[in-house]
């Protein structure tokens, strides 16, 4: 991509992008990229998405309004490992959501009806609880008022109160240890309970053959 040095005129295409104020003039640095630049740039933005939303369990939107770089770097920092957030166009994330395969149709097509605005973009891949608590903390740090505007699960679209829901669920690795935890104390019972067989067949074979006349000891 070229960079193009100039002044500005005002009202030209080139001084609304990279203007730097400099006296009464304005030194600007113009992005010339050619238009195959560009469609290949987006190109590559869309296949990038697309492949979070393969890995993803979950898609989650927020709006962006107002948000600056730093805070932008300060929430991909906070989320938990397996969760991506991206800023994408709207025109982008409805591209890669329609792909033309009917596994992206059954999946990803309520996305489309979060598309408007500006918006943020959580692609969670297990926990979504950890993603939740993440972004609700910073939206307290930096005092702002844009919550989760929606996400989608399996196909289906939920509203903030349903994602809320969602999010109070044990996640996958929770899961996973109380699974590991039952089957550490299942073997224990079992052998407690086959200890215990030899020793309930004895006296049962002993109180089968003592006379019905035979004194009690």
């Amino acid at each position: 991509m070229a960079f193009v040095a100039g002044t500005a005129v005002a009202g030209g295409a080139c001084g609304r992008r990279g203007a730097v104020v400099c006296g009464r003039r304005r030194a600007v640095v113009c992005m010339a990229g050619t238009a195959a630049e560009n469609r290949a740039a987006r190109v590559e933005l869309v296949d990038k998405v697309r492949g979070r939303l393969e890995a993803s369990e979950m898609v989650l939107c927020a709006p962006m309004d107002g948000m600056t770089v730093a805070q932008m770097n300060e929430l991909k920092g906070s989320v938990p490992e397996g969760t991506t957030v991206m800023c994408v166009k709207n025109t982008l994330m409805r591209r890669a959501v329609d792909d033309g395969t009917p596994e992206a149709a059954s999946s990803w097509t309520a996305v489309e009806s979060m598309t408007s605005n500006s918006n943020m973009w959580f692609f969670v891949e297990s926990d979504v609880k950890g993603t939740v608590d993440a972004f609700k903390k910073f939206l307290k740090n930096n005092k702002r008022d844009h919550g989760i505007k929606g996400g989608v699960v399996e196909g289906q679209l939920y509203d903030t109160t349903g994602i809320e829901a969602i999010a109070k669920l044990p996640s996958k690795q929770e899961l996973y240890q109380k699974i590991a935890v039952l089957l550490n104390v299942l073997p224990a019972k079992v052998g407690r309970a086959i200890n215990a067989v030899p020793s309930k067949v004895v006296r049962s074979i002993k109180l089968a053959t003592v006379p019905d006349d035979a004194p009690d000891s």
